[in-house]
């Protein structure tokens, strides 16, 4: 009967010993992943950064091209005002012109 106990502890021990070995195995390989993981999690912060960036930079140009747009097309109604007021001038100027010829007899 002492055969038997030895070859049971030797089996135990060596139950063990390879529960023991998958375990240290198993855990290198779950750290392994969770640590690619990790990485591939902080990529996928920096891109998330980057497009919050590239949002808000985004929204400040369109909001900036909108003003410009607005400056612009008041610029524009100025200038045909004045050109409006300009093509006035003209017509009193030879208006005027035409009264000078007039007065001094000449056509």
């Amino acid at each position: 009967m002492a055969i038997e106990v030895i070859v049971g502890i030797i089996a135990a021990i060596a139950s063990l010993g390879g529960s023991f070995i998958g375990a240290v195995l198993n855990n290198k390989v779950v750290t392994y992943k969770v640590e690619q993981l990790e990485k591939k999690v902080e990529k996928v912060d920096v891109i998330e950064n980057n497009q919050i960036e590239i949002n808000s930079q985004l929204e400040n140009f369109t909001s900036t091209a909108g003003e410009r747009r607005k400056m612009v097309e008041e610029m524009k109604e100025e200038i045909n005002k004045l050109k409006n007021e300009m093509a006035h001038i003209q017509t009193k100027i030879a208006l005027i012109e035409k009264e000078i010829k007039m007065y001094h007899g000449h056509d």
